[in-house]
């Protein structure tokens, strides 16, 4: 399975805000509302995700944190650094906005924080959208590099990233990879 589908940052956003707002309304109006309460809060995790450019371990964190401290900035860990590196994620005005629905969903659907895991997010992502969660990590990158004029450096320390050498190789793969499918798709038509 391929991390990046190249799906545009605003298709996305539009899909998982259009898809809370349903969520939302449904909650209010079932009454057994467990399995709906999962869905919300793993929605909430998503959209911070994609808003903030995060991997999922830190998205789930970054909701944690949220919910413990109802500040609209939060610090987490960056993944896959050894350095105990940390990393800033904004709350979406949208998920400031629903607090109250959040809390009670993640009390009727979770219990406590410590039920709710990186790879359940995953699985659930995964199942409901067909994509992977790396996906929205590279909509936001593409999506920031178009708004910031390329400035790599920027979204690599937003990311928590060690180098911009290292960011820099990956996305001449991913290129490279796209230039070579255009040429060879080119000579066989």
């Amino acid at each position: 399975m391929t991390w990046d589908r190249k799906i545009p940052f605003e298709q996305l956003s539009r899909k998982l805000l259009d898809d809370m707002n349903l969520l939302i309304a449904e909650w209010y109006r079932k009454v057994r509302k467990k399995n709906l309460s999962k869905q919300i809060i793993y929605q909430t995790i998503a959209i911070i995700q994609l808003f903030n450019g995060l991997r999922a371990g830190e998205a789930v964190e970054a909701f944690k944190e949220w919910i413990k401290t109802n500040q609209e900035e939060v610090e987490v860990r960056v993944e896959k650094r050894k350095d105990e590196a940390k990393r800033i994620a904004i709350i979406p005005e949208t998920i400031r906005f629903n607090r109250n629905i959040i809390e009670r969903a993640l009390d009727l659907g979770f219990g406590d924080l410590d039920a709710i895991n990186k790879n359940a997010y995953k699985k659930w992502f995964l199942t409901n959208y067909r994509i992977n969660t790396h996906t929205l990590r590279k909509a936001w990158e593409s999506f920031m590099a178009r708004k910031l004029g390329k400035d790599l450096a920027l979204i690599t320390a937003w990311q928590g990233r060690k180098t911009v050498e290292s960011h820099l190789a990956y996305l001449r793969r991913e290129e490279a990879k796209e230039e070579i499918k255009k040429v060879l798709r080119n000579f066989f038509t």
